[in-house]
């Protein structure tokens, strides 16, 4: 059983240095070293998470939660909690949607800046069409003979670790050590989020593999001689993606903010979430109703919402209410 393992694992070290070293992305003047840790860090990762049951999931990405109007719902097919909107609950209520209104405000706030970082990439991309095919058609040339390259020398350096192994059942004990070390070492730094210890695990990992041999520098020196290093993108096109970082972290800004408004409008008011929904409903119910001339409230109600009104209006204004 104990041989059985071993082989196993010897197995899995050996498929790690030449899957990390073939599939990894060549960039130029980096060490073979900086190659390994960004891709075989992401390979070891992906294995690493498998074994141990686990995937990191966004909560955003949740297709159960609530969103839009449903968002003010108990549940799906739930009633809606019954309010009379005294004086002091409205206030309560009004507190709340307050609070949400000036969330709304920065929210289309950001809303405006990211249509503005929209136009201008729209505007970079037709401008620079041309310049970006032919930069992606010299990098996919350049990019691809790096892969094989780099492929070259890891299947040999695999290769080499095989024929080491199945001479020397010392050497192959030795291996399958370091490697379930290392497997473990890895997978605690992947549950802590600790990147900077996992590269430091992967070179550690490829030296003690790979004994002297292993020299990062010279492969990639020799490798950019056969390929040319990757070539420098262009300001232009190096501006067009500091464009789109920043359009996708004002989505993610606004989405964010739009996620945890209800909770806070819900605590500024001090009702209960299902009391605040309710309130909510039936003030922009008499709202609507009043643009329209339809509204009928009882006399109670009607009286603390007119006595409110310029504010509720605000508030729905605010929230894109429709008259």
């Amino acid at each position: 059983m104990h041989r059985a393992n071993c082989r196993a694992s010897l197995a899995t070290a050996t498929s790690f240095v030449v899957i990390g070293l073939c599939f990894a992305p060549a960039t130029a003047g980096a060490q073979l070293g900086g190659f390994i840790k960004r891709a075989i860090g992401e390979k070891v990762a992906e294995k690493a998470a498998e074994k141990i049951g686990e995937k990191v999931q966004d909560p955003r990405a949740d297709s159960s939660a609530p969103a839009g109007r449903a968002s003010r719902m108990k549940g799906a097919g739930a009633p809606m909690a019954s309010i009379q909107l005294t004086a002091d609950t409205l206030e309560h209520a009004l507190r709340g949607l307050d609070a949400l209104a000036r969330a709304f405000a920065r929210r289309d706030s950001m809303q405006r800046v990211a249509d503005g970082v929209g136009r201008r990439l729209s505007e970079l991309s037709s401008t620079n069409g041309e310049l970006g095919q032919t930069y992606r058609e010299k990098s996919s040339v350049i990019n691809s003979c790096r892969r094989d390259a780099f492929r070259a020398i890891a299947n040999k350096r695999g290769e080499d670790l095989q024929r080491r192994m199945a001479a020397d059942p010392a050497a192959q004990r030795k291996f399958a050590e370091i490697h379930m070390n290392y497997s473990k070492a890895a997978t605690e730094a992947i549950q802590r989020g600790d990147s900077a210890t996992l590269q430091k695990l992967q070179l550690d990992y490829y030296r003690a593999l790979l004994g002297p041999g292993f020299n990062s520098r010279q492969d990639t020196v020799s490798v950019q001689h056969q390929c040319g290093a990757e070539l420098v993108k262009p300001p232009a096109l190096a501006l067009e993606d500091s464009l789109r970082r920043e359009s996708q972290r004002l989505t993610e800004g606004r989405r964010e903010l739009e996620i945890s408004a209800r909770t806070d409008a819900i605590a500024q008011s001090g009702l209960p979430a299902d009391r605040f929904d309710a309130a909510r409903e039936r003030i922009e119910m008499w709202y609507r109703g009043k643009k329209a001339g339809l509204a009928s409230f009882p006399p109670v109600e009607e009286q603390a919402l007119e006595a409110q009104r310029p504010r509720i209006e605000r508030i729905m204004l605010a929230l894109g209410v429709q008259r």
